[in-house]
């Protein structure tokens, strides 16, 4: 399923990320720009905004990660270790 966050009307305080969350976003905590006036500059002033928030976003991911390794067990994506390789010519396998 995808969401996209679609351009905010001017005076509506709707975000795609707080109304239907998925993934990390509902541990995530954005503002939500909202625009008064209506006009070219307003919607201009909103997208920096957004952006803004989603650096926030991307800000806060690293913190929220577990620690230690993070690696695919598939080893067609990712190779074993060096040192497990040097274990047998079959290790790939394993």
């Amino acid at each position: 399923m995808w969401w996209w966050a679609y351009p905010s009307q001017p005076g509506v305080c709707w975000d795609s990320r707080r109304a239907a969350p998925y993934d990390v976003h509902d541990q995530s905590d954005p503002d939500v720009p909202v625009g008064t006036r209506g006009d070219r500059y307003d919607c201009y002033c909103i997208r920096i905004e957004e952006m803004r928030q989603s650096v926030r976003i991307i800000v806060q991911c690293p913190n929220q990660m577990p620690s230690g390794m993070i690696k695919a067990d598939d080893r067609k994506l990712c190779p074993p270790s060096r040192s497990r390789m040097k274990l047998s010519m079959e290790s790939c396998a394993v």
